[in-house]
C-alpha cells in the first residue's frame, strides 16, 4: 500500500541563500516562477505564496536554431508576467535541459550560454543544481554538471515529499523519465543523461517529437508486416493526433513536412512511413497504422520499465504516478503491468482543471517552483 506523506509547512526567511551549501532557496517574495528551459519548449509556472497556481506558460522554443529563440520566449513570458504580478516582488527558479542541443559545443558550454541568456531577462534568478539545491545564476560555470538536465530531479524531489514509495513516469514531448522513490528517497542510479540512458531511467521517446522510424524497424500494415522507412516523414504527434489522445495545447511542435495538422495531412505523413500515398486507402487504414505505431512505442516503454523494475526489485503493488503530455500512455503501461495508476492531483495545488492539466504536462516547471517556496 502507498504511504502518503503530507507536505511539511515551512517558514521562509527573508532574502536568498548566499550559497548552495544548504540547498534551500529562501525568499521574501510573494510570488515565484518556476522555469523549465527545454530544447524544444519553454515552460514556466507562476505560484503565489500559498503554492496556488496563478498561471502556466508553454511555448515552442527550438533552442537548436539559436539563442534568439530563447530570448523571444523569455521576453514574451516576462512581459506577460507583469499582467499577473502587479508590481509584487517576484522570485525565479530555473531548471534546464536545452544544454544538450547541438547549438553548443558541449553540455557545459550550453549551461553557461543559457544561463547568460536567462540573466539578461531575470538576473536575480536561481538555478537548480539537483541535490546541491539552488545556486546564483552567476555561479552557473561552477555547478554546470549539476545544473545540466536536472529537471527530472525536481520532479523526483517533489514526489518524494508526498509519497514514501512510488514510481513516477513522466512521458513528455521528447523523452520519458522513470523515477523510483522508496522510503521517501529517490533511488535512481544515474544523475546525468548519459548514465540515466544506460540505466533505463531515461528513454528518448515522447508523444510529440519522436520520429516514427525510432519506434520500430517493422510495422503491421494492411494485414502484413512491412519495413518502416528510415526517414523523418512523421512523428508521434501524428499518431496521437489521429488517435485523438494528444490535446491541441500539447501539440505545439512543427510537423515533419512543415505542413498543417489536419486529418488528411496527418494521414499523408503516416502513409509515407510505409512508402504509400494517403489516397491509396481510407482514413481507417491510416488510423490502424497509427495504432500499430502506438503499440510499438508502448512496447519500448514497457521494456525499459520492466528492466528498471528488475534492477531495483520494485514490488508489484507499487503504483505508477503519471505526468507529462503522455500521461495517457502511463495509464496503459499501468494496465499492461497490472499496476495501479495514480494522477498527481494531490501534488498540484489548484482547483482549476485547465491549470491542473497544464501543471501535469509541465510538471518539472511546477515542481521547481514548489521546491523554491
Amino acid at each position: 500500500m502507498l504511504l502518503v506523506i503530507p507536505c511539511q509547512s515551512r517558514v521562509t526567511t527573508a532574502g536568498f541563500c548566499p550559497s548552495a551549501s544548504d540547498g534551500q532557496y529562501r525568499r521574501s517574495s510573494q510570488l515565484i516562477v518556476g522555469w523549465d528551459i527545454g530544447g524544444a519548449h519553454l515552460k514556466a509556472c507562476l505560484l503565489n505564496q500559498d503554492a496556488q497556481i496563478v498561471n502556466i506558460w508553454q511555448l515552442p522554443c527550438p533552442v537548436w536554431r539559436g539563442l534568439d529563440e530563447l530570448h523571444q520566449c523569455m521576453q514574451q513570458v516576462t512581459q506577460e508576467l507583469t499582467l499577473h504580478v502587479h508590481n509584487q516582488p517576484l522570485a525565479h527558479a530555473v531548471t534546464m535541459t536545452a544544454e544538450l542541443v547541438d547549438l553548443f559545443e558541449n553540455r557545459m558550454d550550453g549551461v553557461e550560454q543559457i544561463a547568460q541568456a536567462i540573466a539578461q531577462w531575470i538576473p536575480q534568478a536561481k538555478l537548480y543544481a539537483g541535490k546541491q539545491g539552488f545556486v546564483d545564476i552567476s555561479q552557473a560555470h561552477l555547478y554546470a554538471s549539476l545544473i545540466a538536465s536536472a529537471n527530472w530531479m525536481a520532479s523526483a524531489q517533489l514526489a518524494a515529499k508526498y509519497y514514501a514509495q512510488v514510481l513516477l513516469v513522466d512521458i513528455g514531448s521528447t523523452t520519458t523519465d522513470f523515477i523510483y522513490v522508496r522510503d521517501g528517497q529517490v533511488q535512481n542510479i544515474g544523475m546525468d543523461d548519459a548514465h540515466r540512458l544506460q540505466e533505463d531511467e531515461l528513454l528518448y521517446s515522447g508523444v510529440v517529437r519522436t520520429p516514427l522510424m525510432a519506434l520500430t524497424p517493422r510495422i503491421e500494415w494492411m494485414g502484413k508486416q512491412t519495413n518502416v522507412a528510415a526517414e523523418y516523414f512523421a512523428t508521434t504527434a501524428d499518431v496521437y493526433r489521429l488517435t485523438a489522445e494528444l490535446a491541441a495545447h500539447h501539440d505545439l511542435a512543427a510537423t515533419a513536412d512543415g505542413k498543417d495538422k489536419s486529418v488528411t495531412a496527418t494521414c499523408r505523413r503516416l502513409a509515407r512511413m510505409v512508402g504509400a500515398d494517403v489516397e491509396s486507402a481510407d482514413t481507417q487504414v491510416w488510423l490502424a497504422l497509427a495504432q500499430a505505431f502506438r503499440k510499438a512505442q508502448l512496447e519500448l516503454l514497457q521494456q525499459s520499465l520492466e528492466r528498471l523494475v528488475h534492477r531495483h526489485n520494485i514490488p508489484q503493488q507499487l503504483a505508477l504516478l503519471g505526468v507529462g503530455a503522455g500521461a495517457f500512455l502511463v495509464k496503459q503501461l499501468a494496465i499492461n503491468s497490472q499496476r495501479d495508476f495514480m494522477s498527481p492531483e494531490q501534488l498540484i495545488t489548484t482547483q482549476d482543471q485547465h491549470l491542473l492539466d497544464l501543471a501535469m504536462m509541465c510538471f518539472p516547471a511546477y515542481a521547481i517552483a514548489r521546491l523554491a517556496l
